[in-house]
C-alpha cells in the first residue's frame, strides 16, 4: 500500500482519546440452577476458557464448557455445600489440572473439588471457615508454588486463611480481623514487596481493609481506607500505569465505583467516585480495547440488570459508562479470553444463567465493522493530520503500538493489517 501521509505529518505526535472497544451483542446461555458467583478457567485442558458458577439456592457448582464456536455446553453440576456464594479456580495439586474452590455461606466452610484432568470433579473436601463465609480468593500467600485460599467471613468480621500443604489439602484456617462486614476479598501484592496481600471490601464500615503479608502467609495489621457507600465488591489492577496495584470497589447503593489509587507503599489515596451502573454489585477489570490499560466492568442489579463498561483513560480516570443488557439481577462478572483470540470477553451471571459479551476488537478496525478497510484508512489519516485539539475517539485505536501517539510505526503496523480495498 502506498504511504498515507508525508514524512512530516507521519511523525506528528497526536494526543488521543480512548481506544475502540468492539463488543458483539450479549448472548445468554441457560444454567440448570440460579447462579450467584462465577469464575473463568480451563476445565478440560483445551485452548478455551470455560465457566464455573456457584449456585447458592441449589447447593451446587456448575461448569459450562466453551465449545469453540461461540456456544457453551449444557451445564454439568456437582454438589458443593450449603449455599455456595463464590467460586475460584486454581491448580491446588500442581498436577496441571485446574481445580475449583467454593465458599459456602450457610455452612461456614469452603469446599475443594479436585479436577481429574478431563474436567470432571471429585466429591468436595470441606474445611471450616468463619461465620457466614461469603467470598473467596486464591493466591500464593506463603511463597511456595502451591495456591492458598482466603475466605471473607461477613458474620465474624474476619478472614480465614487456608495454607496449602503441598498435596492439594489445606491446613486449618488462620483467622485475622478485617473490617466491619467483609463481603468481598481479593489478593495481590499491593505493597510491592513481592508478597501477596489481602484486601477486603467491608459493607458495614464502607471501606476496604488491607492486610499486609509478611512473606510466609502471616498477616500483620489491618488498615482501612474509605470508599463510597456500601462497597459490595473489590478488585485490584494497575489503573494509572505506575506499577502499583490500585483498588476499585462497586458501591451499589450510590450507583458508583470508587477508585483508590495506590500511593506506592501499599497505602491508598482517598476514593475517586465515578458514576456507574444502577446498583453496581460486582466489579472486575480487563483490557477490553487493547490499549494496555485495564478497563473497569461492573454487574448492576437494577432496574432490569446491566453490565457497565468504563474504558480507562490511561491515568486511572475512567471514560463515561457504556451499558449492556445483563439479564435479571446480575450478581457477578468476570473477564477472560474465552475464545483464545487475544481479546478479553465479559461474562456475567444472572437469574437465568450466564450472559456473554464476546469482544470483537480488531487492531486497526477504527469503526468496529470487523474489517480493516477504506473507512478505517480515512479515519487513520485524520489521526495523522494533526495537531488536532480534540482528536476523534478512533484515534486511540489508531495507536496500534500503544505508545501514546499515532506515528510512523503505527502506519507500518496499519499497513500490515489493512485488508483493502484501497
Amino acid at each position: 500500500m502506498a504511504y498515507l501521509r508525508s514524512p512530516i505529518l507521519l511523525l506528528a505526535l497526536v494526543p488521543f482519546a480512548n481506544a475502540q472497544f468492539c463488543p458483539a451483542p450479549p448472548e445468554s446461555f441457560p444454567t440448570s440452577a440460579v447462579p450467584f458467583g462465577l469464575t473463568l478457567f480451563n476445565a478440560d485442558g483445551d485452548l478455551d476458557l470455560d465457566v464455573a458458577t456457584a449456585n447458592d439456592a441449589a447447593d451446587s457448582v456448575s461448569v459450562l464448557r466453551y465449545l469453540g464456536d461461540g456456544s457453551f455446553s449444557p451445564p454439568q453440576t456437582w454438589p458443593a455445600g450449603n449455599e455456595p456464594t463464590g467460586v475460584v479456580a486454581a491448580d491446588v495439586e500442581l498436577d496441571g489440572d485446574v481445580d475449583l474452590i467454593v465458599v459456602n455461606h450457610a455452612s461456614n466452610n469452603i469446599a475443594v473439588l479436585l479436577n481429574d484432568g478431563s474436567g470432571q470433579f471429585a466429591a468436595p473436601t470441606f474445611y471450616a471457615a468463619g461465620s457466614a463465609a461469603i467470598a473467596i480468593a486464591a493466591g500464593l500467600l506463603d511463597n511456595d508454588a502451591y495456591p492458598d485460599v482466603v475466605a471473607a467471613n461477613i458474620g465474624s468480621d474476619s478472614i480465614s486463611v487456608f495454607l496449602n500443604l503441598g498435596d492439594g489439602t489445606f491446613a486449618g484456617q488462620q483467622v485475622y480481623a478485617a473490617g466491619d462486614g467483609p463481603i468481598a476479598v481479593v489478593v495481590g501484592d499491593v505493597s510491592g514487596d513481592g508478597h501477596v496481600d489481602v484486601v477486603t471490601a467491608n459493607l458495614g464500615a464502607q471501606n476496604i481493609t488491607v492486610l499486609l503479608n509478611n512473606g510466609n502467609g502471616i498477616f500483620t495489621g489491618s488498615l482501612g481506607y474509605a470508599t463510597g457507600a456500601a462497597p459490595f465488591d473489590v478488585t485490584l489492577a494497575d489503573l494509572d500505569g505506575d506499577g502499583d496495584l490500585d483498588a476499585v470497589t462497586a458501591d451499589a447503593i450510590v450507583d458508583r465505583v470508587s477508585i483508590l489509587l495506590n500511593t506506592g507503599v501499599g497505602a491508598f489515596a482517598g476514593p475517586m467516585l465515578v458514576n456507574s451502573g444502577n446498583a453496581a454489585f460486582s466489579v472486575t477489570t480487563c483490557d477490553l480495547d487493547q490499549d494496555g490499560d485495564p478497563d473497569v466492568v461492573t454487574a448492576d442489579l437494577l432496574p432490569n440488570g446491566t453490565v457497565t463498561v468504563h474504558l480507562n483513560n490511561g491515568n486511572g480516570t475512567l471514560s463515561p459508562p457504556i451499558t449492556f443488557s445483563g439479564g435479571q439481577e446480575p450478581s457477578d462478572v468476570a473477564c477472560g479470553d474465552i475464545e483464545g483470540d487475544g481479546d478479553s470477553d465479559i461474562v456475567s451471571v444472572y437469574n437465568g444463567g450466564i450472559r456473554v459479551i464476546f469482544n470483537q476488537t480488531l487492531a486497526g478496525d477504527l469503526n468496529c465493522d470487523g474489517d480493516v478497510d477504506l473507512p478505517d484508512y480515512l479515519g487513520f489519516s485524520l489521526c495523522l493530520s494533526g495537531p488536532v485539539v480534540e482528536p476523534p475517539p478512533m484515534c486511540g485505536a489508531a495507536d496500534l503500538d500503544a505508545d501514546g501517539r499515532v506515528d510512523l510505526i503505527d502506519t507500518a503496523l496499519f499497513q500490515n493489517v489493512f485488508s483493502g480495498p484501497f
